[in-house]
């Protein structure tokens, strides 16, 4: 019996295993992308702070523009294609550092072709129901945002400018030490 059961422990083992092999292949070299790609867009984006918040993978349809129209001709000389392919869409949070202090988290979707290793806008999957309610589910968590610890900093910096700005003029604009002063006449007065 025990022989039994292990064997078919281990068949379930292997009839799984390969999914999340492959799985986390396509996760992966998403990822990757994904960090080149943020790395290379913006140098404020901090590629080494990206989590997927949230994620599909289904087969869908691409539709893409190859040449776009010239407007200068009256013809509609637009060619598009439309394929088959492996999809991601997901919702990603990374951080971008300012000035080595101040830090924000964004939000954002993205959409990126697995057989292609590409990534897609939105209009490129819009034929496709699933990911149209990922887009509508995840819309209102796009965002970005400045971390507590970057608010709390400008914060400071702002009152410590109030604060300091009127006693550094106190302590060396004050009287010429002779005890007196000039009133509002030009005549030196005494005090």
């Amino acid at each position: 019996m025990k022989k039994v059961r292990l064997l078919l422990l281990s068949l379930l083992l292997f009839m799984v295993y390969p999914n999340f092999i492959f799985a986390s292949e396509g996760s992966s070299s998403f990822t990757k992308a994904l960090e080149e790609r943020l790395e290379s867009a913006s140098s404020y984006n901090d590629p080494n702070t990206v989590t997927i918040v949230d994620s599909i993978s289904l087969k869908g349809e691409v539709f893409k523009v190859v040449t776009k129209d010239n407007p200068e001709t009256p013809e509609d000389e637009t060619e598009t294609e439309t394929y088959e392919s492996t999809i991601i869409a997901a919702l990603v949070e990374y951080q971008q550092v300012r000035d080595s202090i101040f830090k924000f988290n964004k939000t954002e979707i993205y959409y990126y072709d697995l057989d292609n290793n590409e990534f897609l806008e939105v209009s490129n999957v819009i034929g496709n129901p699933e990911f149209e309610t990922f887009n509508n589910e995840n819309s209102e968590n796009v965002h970005k945002e400045i971390t507590p610890f970057s608010s709390t900093l400008v914060i400071l910096l702002i009152l410590s400018a109030c604060f300091l700005v009127p006693v550094l003029i106190f302590m060396f604009h004050g009287t010429s030490g002779s005890g007196q002063y000039i009133n509002t006449h030009g005549r030196k007065a005494s005090y």
